[in-house]
């Protein structure tokens, strides 16, 4: 849908103050604010898809490796590791099947009924704090925010074009990345022990919120035709062999190398027997790269995130909080490498960027591995949290205008599935290998040797992962967009 054609005095009876407003800010950011706002279909279809997606975000991830009733079962039983591992692996594909569904029918039912799965869950946890039913309702909230991303991110790309489709979708992954924050924290209000109804609370009541905005404000969108669906489908399954077979990589497991990799062949040999042309797909080769690299950098990015921390507090004796906002400076790197990822993306190979982004993540690595020590100053790790940021935003911006320039417009859930899933089960293996190389290590010189393993054990997965994306890539032309769809680009570019 266009985003042209609805005056900004049809937002509401007084309209023309919006656009009096819009002309009081500066002209680049009138311009951008104009494009989201002047359709009202599309700017209340953004309005609902930022609260379901806020509702997925809040979803407190109570089994996941990073939080306090893991570490303490991983403490006790090492074997869990296998099960969490089984755990990402699902994550994955509730988000790459919820991709799939959302581009085959794109229905509005689907989304609310993924909302009030999402209450259900959020009652059951609250009900049921342990055991077989908490892994139950836990498993039903993966499958209801597998279905709310891509659904949310779909309708967004389906709804805007160009640049305002990439504001758009900056104000959805905005209001995500914030209500993913705000998670964690709710879970500790009341002590690390402490009850966690408040969390679940909360992510119910936007979940509520978003059934009445979906029902409200957002329109039922075109999905694939029935001869698309197969492509649709087969799609999702070879994503999801890629998936596992770079999770066996990472755990130096051969089984799910094997796996993934039979799935595969399996899958792309489905899809090209029954395909036609008019019916193409993602592009295998770049979009699965693409989806590798990810694993890669939400790897190598979350051992820092998670083993800085411990360094801090159990190392250097500086307290749970603070020690968290010591990790402040990795922001200084996404904040100057985030605009910059847009002015490189127009002069450089796609797979250069991708190379240069994941090394220099790796460098910030292997600097904290070498300078960890009980009497290192704070100053020192300045500069690798920088580098951990800048090498993080540069790789990911790149890989997701890979991923959508591999991706046909019908299927903007796909390519938002592929970008999420990849980067959420790395930084679940990333955290999990922190948290069970720690298990039963004392505190002190021990405690920084653990640390530096799992830091060496992130640089070599974040090197390995960039000479490949790079030689899977290939001599691509650069993208200089990253929110366009692989038919949307001009000519000269649509082959990148």
């Amino acid at each position: 849908m266009s985003t042209q054609g609805d005056p900004l005095g049809s937002l509401a009876p007084g309209g023309g103050r919006v656009a009096e407003l819009v002309e009081r800010v500066p002209p680049a950011i009138g311009e951008l604010a104009a494009e989201v706002i002047t359709d009202r279909t599309a700017l209340l279809g953004l309005a609902a898809s930022c609260i379901a997606l806020a509702a997925a975000g809040l979803d407190p991830h109570v089994l996941d490796p990073g939080q306090v009733r893991m570490r303490e079962a991983l403490a006790l039983d090492t074997s869990l590791e296998g099960l969490l591992s089984v755990a990402a692996i699902v994550q994955a594909a509730f988000l790459l099947a919820g991709g799939a569904i959302a581009d085959t029918w794109r229905t509005t039912r689907i989304l609310q009924a993924a909302l009030v799965g999402l209450v259900v869950a959020a009652i059951g946890a609250t009900l049921i704090p342990d055991g077989p039913g908490l892994v139950a309702v836990r498993t039903l909230a993966w499958a209801c925010d597998g279905l709310i991303l891509p659904f949310a991110v779909g309708v967004v790309a389906r709804l805007y074009r160009g640049t305002a489709r990439a504001t758009a979708l900056g104000i959805l992954f905005g209001v995500y990345g914030a209500a993913g924050m705000i998670g964690p924290v709710l879970l500790t209000v009341f002590g690390p022990h402490g009850p966690e109804v408040q969390a679940f609370a909360l992510c119910a009541a936007a979940a509520v919120a978003g059934v009445w905005a979906v029902r409200r404000w957002m329109p039922d969108l075109p999905g694939a035709s029935r001869a698309q669906r197969a492509t649709v489908i087969t799609t999702a399954v070879w994503a999801f062999g890629i998936v596992v077979a770079v999770e066996g990589v990472a755990r130096a497991e051969p089984l799910p190398i094997a796996a993934g990799l039979i799935i595969v062949v399996a899958a792309l040999a489905v899809g090209r027997a029954r395909r036609r042309a008019s019916d193409e797909g993602v592009r295998a080769r770049q979009g699965g790269a693409a989806l590798a690299v990810g694993l890669v950098l939400g790897f190598a990015q979350a051992v820092p995130l998670v083993a800085l921390p411990a360094f801090f507090t159990t190392v250097q004796g500086i307290d749970g909080l603070i020690a968290s906002l010591l990790l402040a400076p990795m922001a200084v790197g996404v904040i100057v490498a985030g605009p910059a990822s847009g002015w490189l993306l127009g002069r450089f190979s796609p797979r250069a960027l991708i190379l240069a982004g994941t090394l220099t993540l790796a460098a910030g690595d292997l600097a904290f591995a070498l300078l960890l020590d009980a009497e290192t100053p704070y100053i020192a790790l300045i500069l690798p949290f920088v580098l951990v940021g800048a090498g993080f935003v540069v790789a990911t911006a790149v890989r997701t205008a890979v991923i959508f320039a591999s991706t046909p417009s019908r299927l903007p859930a796909t390519a938002a599935a592929l970008n999420e899933a990849s980067l959420g089960v790395g930084a679940r293996l990333g955290t999990m290998l922190i948290v069970v190389v720690r298990v039963g290590v004392a505190v002190g010189d021990d405690q920084v040797d653990v640390l530096r393993v799992g830091l060496i054990a992130a640089v070599a997965f974040a090197v390995m992962g960039g000479i490949t994306a790079f030689a899977l890539l290939g001599r691509d032309d650069p993208i200089r967009t990253v929110w366009d769809l692989r038919d949307e680009r001009s000519p000269d570019v649509a082959g990148a």
